[in-house]
């Protein structure tokens, strides 16, 4: 039985919250997550107009924590600054992911090594910690990865016990001026990329 003052949805799966700033006005969602139960959601899409995610963090990571949901999609939509360690630490207690999509409006680099090691199951993390169950990766946004910390991840993925190799990476980023740094160096991780031996991971960067 639900505690008072709690919202229990036993069966909901998949879950859309999308905060509007169009009047300068914002409805604070804390209290929302403070009163949900949802331990079937498996599909969860947040869009934060104007909302500070760094502010909302704990109390979805309480949510998480509370309603003990094994969530296998999550997007995010987040116009606002944040830290990209704040989103490696949101990521790493979501293990159970299948595809994570994040989508930034702003000239912020949410996809740099850190991201890219997290998701390395050598990089002395818990195996836990490295998204073990995510086959799609979708990025919109500005990075600064080197390519060769990509394919090390890829690679490692595909051979490491109890982690699923990644099927699809599709990146669409605004700092154009990232691949013109040195081509060649573009030219050898796609030649890295289609040398891969007993898998094949789709890489799509635009």
């Amino acid at each position: 039985m639900a505690e008072e003052g709690v919202n229990l949805l036993p069966n909901l799966k998949t879950l859309v919250i999308e905060l509007q700033n169009e009047d300068n006005t914002w409805v604070d969602p804390i209290p929302f997550f403070q009163r949900l139960e949802v331990p079937a959601l498996t599909c969860l899409r947040l869009a934060l107009n104007g909302a500070d995610f760094g502010y909302l963090l704990p109390s979805f990571k309480d949510l998480a924590h509370r309603a003990k949901f094994a969530l296998e999609i999550l997007t995010l939509e987040l116009p606002t600054e944040i830290s990209e360690k704040t989103l490696v630490k949101l990521l790493a207690t979501l293990p159970t992911l299948t595809m994570f999509t994040l989508k930034s409006d702003i000239n912020q680099r949410l996809l740099s090594n850190l991201t890219i090691s997290m998701l390395d199951p050598t990089s002395g993390r818990p195996i836990t910690e490295c998204l073990p169950n995510l086959r799609r990766l979708n990025y919109t946004g500005c990075i600064s990865f080197t390519p060769d910390k990509l394919i090390t991840m890829v690679k490692n993925r595909g051979k490491f016990a109890g982690v699923e190799r990644i099927d699809n990476i599709d990146i669409k980023y605004y700092n154009k001026d990232w691949a013109q740094e040195d081509p060649n160096v573009m030219r050898e991780f796609y030649r890295q990329l289609d040398a891969q031996e007993g898998f094949s991971t789709g890489v799509d960067i635009t």
